[in-house]
């Protein structure tokens, strides 16, 4: 396996492992395999498949969980790692890492044992907050209750999510790559200087990607935004779900009803906004950002028929000034500008997007 500089790491769900004589035994999962990172607990989880002994793969496990440690504590790692490698004690921040190591099996993938560790200035304490429902995660409940809400936090969050890859690492990437592109596309975030560390192929295209290098700029706060990966789950299709949030972005969680944005349901719940025009896209084959701008559309659309704007779809250009999504809707000669602020998006997960966009003033105007 190529190794890969990365912000942070995780692990996956353990099923039951069979013990002596036969007899089935059911392993409890470490908390800390759900739960990888928290704002103001500096940690991380690294992982690793199978290599030629078990030694060997624990300590490439561990060595890729003290990076993503480093990284949180902006701090070098070199030092640090030459400690590892001579099985020396790890000290970071004048404190002593402390590593614990987990071996489980994992059916989805033919190398099925999968190895990970866990690296800290401290043991991971409660109190864990999604661990019992990312045993048992419930999609149609919104169990993890981040699912639905990405802000429960009260940061900036987002959920990638990746169907079953030839092996977790790949599965990973997808899920974080997901998640970043969501989070930057939901909070007007540019991602830049980005650094090439491992390239995907699937059957649309290639895709280049770094995950230690993804480096976020916003309209009021330009600089480097460093994302954790907050609690992930496993579901029972065996797709990867990873709830990734921005600490350094402080979002207030929207309303919500039955778990998930109020605005789903009721278009006035956020009495500030007014009427919020809601719009949806199924999964498309250009991508996320493809199926988001139709989603946008389609609530812009809806926006510009409350007004009696005729619509002529096939003219329509939507483009984005200062975080405003603006619709441009053309019919013959004449041009009707509807103007939009983007609420907030919804990733069902069935795959639907749903877009909730709220009226500017003086959002409409004739041959403009």
């Amino acid at each position: 396996m190529r190794k890969i500089k990365r912000l942070v790491t995780v692990g996956l769900i353990i099923v039951g492992i069979t013990g002596c004589g036969g007899r089935k035994k059911v392993a409890t999962v470490p908390p800390w395999f759900f739960e990888p990172g928290r704002p103001n607990f500096p940690a991380s989880v690294g992982f690793s498949n199978p290599c030629t002994t078990e030694k060997q793969a624990f300590q490439l496990a561990k060595k890729r969980a003290l990076k993503g440690l480093c990284t949180m504590l902006n701090t070098g790692c070199k030092a640090p790692i030459k400690s590892l490698e001579k099985g020396k004690a790890v000290v970071l921040k004048n404190k002593k890492v402390t590593f614990l190591t987990y071996k489980y099996k994992d059916d989805r993938f033919v190398a099925g044992e999968t190895y990970a560790a866990f690296a800290g200035l401290k043991k991971p304490e409660p109190p864990f907050k999604y661990y019992n429902a990312c045993l048992h995660p419930d999609l149609k409940k919104c169990k993890p209750p981040w699912l639905c809400n990405y802000q429960i936090e009260g940061y900036a969050g987002a959920v990638g999510i990746s169907n079953i890859s030839s092996n977790f690492f790949d599965e990973y990437i997808y899920a974080v790559r997901d998640g970043i592109e969501k989070l930057a596309l939901m909070h007007g975030i540019s991602i830049n200087g980005t650094e090439i560390r491992k390239s995907i192929r699937t059957p649309l295209g290639v895709y280049k990607i770094s995950i230690k290098n993804f480096s976020f700029n916003t309209p009021a706060k330009p600089g480097r935004i460093n994302f954790i990966v907050r609690s992930m789950f496993v579901d029972k299709k065996g797709r990867l779900f990873v709830y990734i949030i921005a600490p350094s972005i402080k979002r207030k969680p929207y309303p919500v009803i039955n778990g998930k944005p109020c605005w789903l349901t009721n278009p006035l719940c956020i009495k500030n906004k007014g009427y919020i025009y809601v719009g949806s896209a199924r999964e498309n084959i250009s991508g996320i950002k493809a199926q988001i701008k139709k989603a946008i559309e389609a609530a812009l659309i809806q926006m510009a028929k409350s007004k009696g704007v005729e619509i002529d779809t096939e003219r329509i250009s939507i483009k984005i000034n200062n975080s405003r999504w603006i619709s441009l809707l053309t019919k013959e000669a004449t041009s009707e500008i509807i103007r939009g602020e983007l609420i907030g998006i919804y990733f069902s997960p069935t795959g639907n997007v749903f877009a909730a966009v709220a009226e500017l003033k003086q959002s409409t105007g004739r041959n403009q």
